[in-house]
């Protein structure tokens, strides 16, 4: 493989002086994309270009439908045949396939009267191939039709190093990867990344420049408003780092890997790639994490990379103290990624927040729940070799409970974020009956007051699922861009340092999590400042997030625009019968509790701690349930306000 992306590059090393780089999209006279007519070309200059033996090579291992792809004897090849047209071809790759895979702008490909350039008409074969391949009723002709433009494609876009063949050939890529044609996706995505780092695409400014940090972060930067093709360069590069990642995790570590990347700045907002006109800037009040396409990425690119050096080490299991080191190193990486689960889910509230208008399956949308699965994944691959082997697989040590529990556990969450969407007529008839209910209150509201709703209850009662649920129904309900916000309660823990300086330290770590381990007076005071009648002169106001990676608030990380009408809080104390809780609580237009099971509360928690890895086992987990939360849930019981709705699915 090495040897022959090595001759594929000398080629186009040396015949780069001839090699169009259209950044700059102009005009050309070619057929109209909406007469649904694509005629195949074997005298195509840049297809001629292409040298044959460098070309059957490295498509070698490529599946192909016929031996000789552009035979101008073949009926099918000079015949003009219908296909769909352009806007219909684009139309149903924005609606099914960019959620999944946004490298392309929806704006330079769809109402085009023409094809803008040959590299562009290249982009609209791919499309087309595989819009044709995934149709199951789609005619033999059809699907001959598609291979023959695959195969262009992949001819073609050798022949040229322009942003347009990247992407392209990553197109494809997707369907050799969805088919299970690993050598076809690997092949390809090498090329991929040979083609990005040609002199002409790095001279014209398509690698993106060095802004990048580790542990997930995205320095601000500005960005040319105008830059869409440069933002094309750089979702293109990362989405070539992220399927390379994604795809060889978990093969032997003989295996070579992608290195963590030279740097560049993440993908913009996707509110900014979607509207009209396109203007891409960057702005302080906007999330860490401009996306769930730029939280995969990091997940993919730089957490796991560690996972793989990991897992590229040797270890003799059985031997003792060297199972005893891979153990150890074992946990540490799992407990690192279990905190990366954590800053993630907030980061996904905050996106939710910030991005309601766009996100509206809230934390279903495709790459939050990629994300998940990838995740999942890693702790598999991570620990699979020490948890129970498969009969007929014998190994010459005892299986460590650790691992097992571990990887049920990915294995259930995995299994749930791929199952389809549904759920059951009870939990949507309370959803939609609540929703319904607040909005009748934001119009029974004066204009500038806002409807501000507490949901509270035990540990482990699911808190959060419902008001991520009820502000992104709300949202979808509204035209209005920040309409609602949601605020957690996780973000007013007092800071570990406060917790070290109470006059028992121990206790007060031990019991973090319990109405005292909290700011409420802070809260209350953000409760009062919203509760405020919203004038033209209404500055933002900012509430605190959590970071669980470092087990600290993080100052002003959540923004309650003017825009917003309706506040979700969700929290332990919300609805509790102590000052200041009882003084915030009485500014709310409901108090909303979820009743649950204390068993099944408890049983949930056990499973959580396990899970997340901060206890070693079982037992111990029961103890901290027993210790901490249950005493938290007995509090909330006993000391519990009266609540305007009393739920339970």
């Amino acid at each position: 493989m090495q040897a022959r992306l090595e001759r594929v590059e000398d080629y186009l090393v040396q015949g780069s002086h001839n090699m169009p780089f259209n950044i700059e999209r102009t005009t050309a006279s070619l057929p109209s994309a909406d007469n649904g007519q694509l005629e195949s070309d074997p005298s195509d200059p840049d297809l001629a270009e292409v040298s044959g033996d460098v070309t059957q090579d490295v498509l070698e291992a490529v599946p192909q439908s016929h031996t000789n792809t552009l035979d101008t004897e073949s009926p099918m090849q000079s015949a003009t045949l219908m296909l769909p047209t352009a806007n219909e071809v684009f139309t149903k790759w924005f609606q099914s396939y960019h959620p999944w895979f946004p490298i392309l702008h929806q704006g330079s490909f769809q109402g085009l009267p023409a094809f803008e350039s040959p590299d562009q008409e290249l982009v609209y074969k791919a499309v087309t191939a595989v819009v044709i391949f995934d149709q199951a009723d789609s005619l033999p002709w059809h699907q001959a039709r598609a291979s023959d433009l695959r195969d262009q494609v992949l001819l073609q876009g050798l022949a040229t190093s322009s942003l347009q063949s990247v992407q392209a050939l990553l197109i494809l890529s997707s369907h050799f990867y969805a088919r299970g044609q690993l050598t076809g996706f690997w092949n390809v995505l090498a090329i991929c990344k040979r083609l990005l780092a040609h002199p002409n695409l790095q001279r014209h400014g398509v690698s993106p420049p060095c802004t990048y940090t580790s542990r997930a972060r995205m320095t601000h930067r500005h960005v040319m408003s105008s830059s869409i093709v440069q933002e094309e360069a750089r979702r293109a590069f990362w989405m070539v780092e992220m399927l390379d990642a994604i795809s060889t995790l978990g093969l032997p570590h003989s295996m070579p890997y992608s290195p963590s990347p030279f740097g560049a700045s993440l993908p913009c907002l996707e509110s900014q790639w979607s509207s009209t006109p396109t203007v891409i800037e960057r702005s302080d009040s906007e999330p860490r994490y401009a996306s769930g396409f730029a939280l995969c990425i990091m997940l993919s690119v730089e957490e796991l990379k560690v996972v793989r050096e990991f897992l590229g080490r040797s270890y003799d299991l059985d031997k003792l103290d060297q199972r005893l080191d891979w153990q150890s190193e074992a946990q540490r990486l799992d407990e690192r990624l279990t905190n990366w689960r954590e800053e993630f889910v907030a980061a996904v509230f905050q996106l939710i927040n910030y991005e309601t208008g766009h996100l509206p399956r809230g934390e279903m949308e495709s790459f939050f729940t990629l994300t998940n699965c990838i995740l999942n994944e890693a702790i598999i691959v991570l620990l699979q070799q020490m948890a129970p082997m498969p009969k007929g697989i014998e190994t010459t040590f005892e299986h460590w409970a650790f691992a097992t529990t571990r990887c049920t556990y990915a294995c259930e969450n995995l299994t749930a974020k791929t199952q389809p969407d549904v759920v059951t007529d009870v939990y949507t008839t309370q959803l939609d009956r609540l929703a319904a209910k607040v909005l009748r209150l934001h119009e029974l509201h004066d204009p500038s007051s806002r409807v501000m709703i507490a949901i509270s209850g035990v540990p482990g009662s699911g808190k959060t699922t419902l008001a991520t649920a009820i502000a992104a129904k709300l949202q979808s309900a509204q035209p209005t861009e920040n309409f609602v916000t949601m605020i957690p309660m996780d973000g007013f823990h007092l800071y570990r340092s406060q917790l070290a300086a109470m006059p028992n330290p121990a206790e007060a770590i031990h019991r973090r999590g319990a109405a005292f381990t909290f700011d409420s007076e802070r809260f209350h005071r953000l409760v009062q400042a919203l509760r405020e009648p919203v004038t033209n002169a209404t500055p933002q106001i900012f509430a605190p997030s959590f970071d669980h990676a470092v087990k600290d608030p993080v100052e002003d990380d959540i923004c309650v625009p003017k825009e917003a009408r309706i506040i979700v809080f969700e929290g332990l104390y919300l609805s509790l019968d102590r000052e200041p809780w009882r003084s915030a609580a009485s500014l709310m237009d409901e108090l909303w509790f979820l009743n649950i099971d204390r068993e099944l509360s408890r049983a949930r928690l056990i499973e959580r701690h396990v899970a997340s890895g901060i206890v070693p086992d079982r037992a111990a987990a029961e103890h901290r349930v027993s210790s901490t939360d249950m005493l938290n849930a007995d509090d909330i019981i006993q000391n519990r306000l009266h609540a305007h709705e009393y739920i339970e699915f």
